[in-house]
């Protein structure tokens, strides 16, 4: 019986020690519908945000809702892939930017490089 009640306390143990490390499955987030107009216009706009804007003069708490979210469960190498691909679009981005600018200095090289010799600036 002894040993019994022992199984059962390490496996408890050991449950609770899962349950208080894993990632949540959920989260839940405040919305706020916001109507906020400045000095300078004509009629408010109405905005959604995660933050509670009634301390400011120019904003009005419309309503407030809670939104439930639920958090989808990926293993190490599925979260370790989303992130390859993340950094990934980051890099297409960044050279995509960078071409647009080098275009744009070489077509001013050569806008330079085809005007007459006196004729440069």
């Amino acid at each position: 019986m002894l040993i019994a009640y022992a199984k059962l306390r390490d496996d408890y143990l050991q449950w609770r020690y899962i349950m208080s490390n894993i990632i949540p499955t959920t989260i839940k987030a405040p919305l706020y519908v916001i109507a906020k107009q400045y000095e300078w216009e004509d009629k408010p706009t109405i905005t959604i945000s995660g933050t509670d804007m009634s301390l400011h003069s120019n904003h009005v708490v419309l309503a407030t809702y809670t939104h439930t979210t639920t958090i989808p469960i990926i293993s190490d190498e599925q979260y370790n892939q989303m992130r390859i691909d993340a950094l990934k679009d980051s890099k297409t981005r960044i050279q995509a930017a960078t071409q647009v600018e080098v275009d744009d200095l070489e077509a001013e090289i050569q806008n330079l490089l085809a005007l007459p010799m006196g004729e440069q600036a």
